[in-house]
């Protein structure tokens, strides 16, 4: 393993990192295409999905299908989503073990609605590491890849975002993070992906490598 990195506290993101809940939301929301006459691959839905803003992920995908009104869409998804989530989801591989050994301070930083992340994180019996350590999007007004969420993140537990580790598993969560100048994780982006940003950041497959990279 290369150098440890040195971090007052850790940024999580939520979904895709700790909890697998974007495989169940891609298809939900194909399930749901399906249902108003369309046919998109698993694939193209997961790509257009991944660490967007859901209102324009929405809006992309109402551009690309027909009968996609998110008048009507999103509280169906948000509703459907919300029982999936509460009875289906899994952690991630190794999730629960690393918040166990991890002594540093910790927060979430999602793109998502409060409800759903603490909805995944009971499903998955990972909410009680983050008593008063979850910060919304939607509360802070700003969405990754914009670097507010990561720096309130961040304040959150009196730090800079220079303090802290952040470890996100889309494209728009490392640039938030880069944004926000704080020491930043990919956890499994293909390398070339990361090659196009002057930045040092670190990569992981796992989550139990996390214990190799700090101290």
């Amino acid at each position: 393993m290369s150098q440890k990195i040195k971090a007052a506290a850790i940024i999580f993101d939520c979904d895709g990192t700790l909890v697998d809940s974007e495989t169940l939301s891609t298809r939900l929301i194909v399930e749901m295409l399906k249902e108003r006459d369309n046919n998109p691959s698993y694939e193209d839905i997961f790509n257009i999905f991944r660490g967007e803003k859901f209102a324009i992920f929405l809006d992309k995908v109402a551009l690309q299908y027909k009968n996609v009104n998110p008048t009507t869409f999103i509280p169906e998804y948000r509703e459907r989503s919300n029982h999936l989530l509460a009875t289906e989801l899994v952690e991630i591989n190794g999730a629960k073990n690393l918040l166990e050994k991890i002594t540093h301070d910790k927060c979430i930083a999602s793109n998502g609605p409060r409800y759903k992340i603490e909805t995944s994180l009971k499903a998955t019996s990972l909410l009680p590491f983050f008593e008063n350590r979850i910060v919304s999007a939607y509360e802070v007004d700003s969405w990754k890849p914009a670097p507010g969420i990561v720096t309130h993140a961040a304040q959150v537990m009196g730090q800079t975002a220079e303090n802290c580790l952040f470890i996100d598993d889309s494209l728009a969560g490392i640039e938030a993070g880069i944004a926000a100048g704080a020491q930043v994780v990919a956890f499994r982006i293909p390398q070339e992906k990361l090659n196009t940003y002057n930045y040092p950041i670190k990569r992981i497959d796992e989550l139990a490598e996390v214990l190799d990279l700090i101290y």
